[in-house]
C-alpha cells in the first residue's frame, strides 16, 4: 500500500520531507519555585544542582556547549538579585558548571531573606564539534612537519 511505497522510497534514499536546519537557541533556562519560601543554603543548592542537571541533559540533547551562567534570585519581599559568570571554556557537564554556579550563588545570596524563586540560565550556547578528524595526522601542521623533514633529508 501507501506505506510500502514510502518505505521503498526511503530505502532508495528518497525522502520528500523538507530539510530544516537545527534550531538555534542562544539561551535555555529553568525557573525553580521554592514552596514554601526557603532560606537554607543546602536545600537551595540541592535544588540548583537538580535544575542544572536538567539543563545539562537538554544541552547534551541539543549537542551544545554553555559559555556563560546566569542566575536570578527572587526574595520573599520581591527584591530581585541577578548575576552572571562567563566560563573560561564552554562545557555541557554538571561537574564543570556547578562550582562556578555555587560561587555565583554565594556572591549573590547576601540577604538573609527567604527566596521565593530562582531562575538558572545557560547562555552563550555554541555547537559541539560534530566529528573528529578521521586521520588527525593529515592535519596541516602534520603535513608541514613532514615536508620539513623531507627537505632536510634531501
Amino acid at each position: 500500500g501507501e506505506q510500502g511505497l514510502r518505505l521503498h522510497d526511503w530505502a532508495c534514499g528518497l525522502d520528500p520531507s523538507p530539510v530544516l536546519p537545527p534550531p538555534r537557541w542562544s539561551r535555555i533556562e529553568e525557573s525553580l519555585a521554592l514552596t514554601p519560601d526557603e532560606l537554607d543554603e543546602g536545600v537551595i543548592l540541592g535544588m540548583l544542582y537538580g535544575g542544572l542537571e536538567r539543563l545539562c541533559r537538554e544541552l547534551r540533547g541539543q549537542r551544545r556547549l554553555c559559555g556563560r551562567l546566569a542566575l536570578t534570585l527572587r526574595h520573599s519581599d520581591q527584591v530581585v538579585v541577578d548575576g552572571s559568570h562567563r566560563l573560561p571554556l564552554a562545557t555541557q557537564w554538571e561537574a564543570e558548571l556547578f562550582p562556578p554556579l555555587e560561587a555565583l550563588f554565594r556572591r549573590r545570596f547576601r540577604r538573609r531573606v527567604r527566596l521565593r524563586s530562582i531562575t538558572l540560565a545557560l547562555e552563550g550556547l555554541v555547537a559541539v564539534e560534530a566529528q573528529l578528524p578521521l586521520f588527525p595526522e593529515a592535519s596541516d601542521a602534520w603535513r608541514a612537519r613532514r615536508l620539513e623533514i623531507g627537505r632536510a633529508h634531501v
